[in-house]
Order: structure tokens, then sequence, then C-alpha cells
């Protein structure tokens, strides 16, 4: 049985969410498969962006349409 996974770029994620914040966001709109937080290799600092990876592809646009534009923690954006 070959799994059907898709994969999502999500740009602009504050530095304050964790990656279980991450997945519990993204949780809502279907089953996460993995959430991937690349950081810097210098510092180890988040970058700024994520990949979520969907059990279903069909996840993928429900997501899109859904949280186009929604800031997990607007306060930390702010701060800048």
């Amino acid at each position: 049985m070959k799994a059907n996974h898709m994969k999502l770029f999500v740009g602009g994620v504050p530095l304050g969410n964790s990656k279980a914040e991450l997945r519990a966001h993204f949780t809502q709109f279907g089953r996460v498969a993995l959430v991937g937080v690349p950081k810097n290799r210098l510092s180890g600092a988040p970058r700024g962006f994520t990949y979520v990876q969907f059990m279903r592809d069909v996840v993928v646009a429900l997501a899109v349409a859904l949280a186009a534009g929604f800031l997990l923690h607007p306060a930390a954006e702010a701060a800048k």
C-alpha cells in the first residue's frame, strides 16, 4: 500500500510557535503526518517557515483555503 502524503509550505510563521503548537493548529484540518521547522545552521533559531505534511492531499486545499493570513501568535509578530 502506497501512502499518499502532501506537503504544505507555510511561510511567515512567527518565531514563538513550537512544533507542538503548529501540529495542534493544523490538525483541525486533518491528520498531520509531519511538521518540519527548518532552523538556521549557525544559530539554531527557527527560520520563520514550516512544512506540514498531511495524511491526505485533499486536506491541503482545505488548510490553504481556511488558514490564509492566520497568525498563531499575533503578539509575537507585533513585537518585531
